[in-house]
């Protein structure tokens, strides 16, 4: 008997798939690393590959994280 699968807290980030952004019906599989050490994910209704940061100011970032944060907040003051 296969084990179930735990709970993924990321949804399909394809435009293109019928479950974009959806909660309920998603079947998304982690699948790796990628070099800079963000999850991927696989989403198995449009068979697409993303990491979760994709549709966010983090996605492709070339900066580290601590140093966004801290630009935000002097962009703020």
């Amino acid at each position: 008997m296969a084990r179930p699968r735990g709970t993924i807290n990321v949804v399909c980030q394809n435009p293109r798939c019928k479950y974009y952004l959806k909660e309920k019906g998603k079947d998304i599989i982690k699948s790796g690393k990628y070099s800079t050490g963000h999850q991927r994910y696989y989403c198995k209704h449009c068979r697409t590959y993303f990491m979760e940061t994709k549709g966010t100011p983090l996605y492709r970032r070339r900066l580290s994280e601590e140093e966004i944060i801290q630009i935000c907040k002097l962009l703020v003051e």
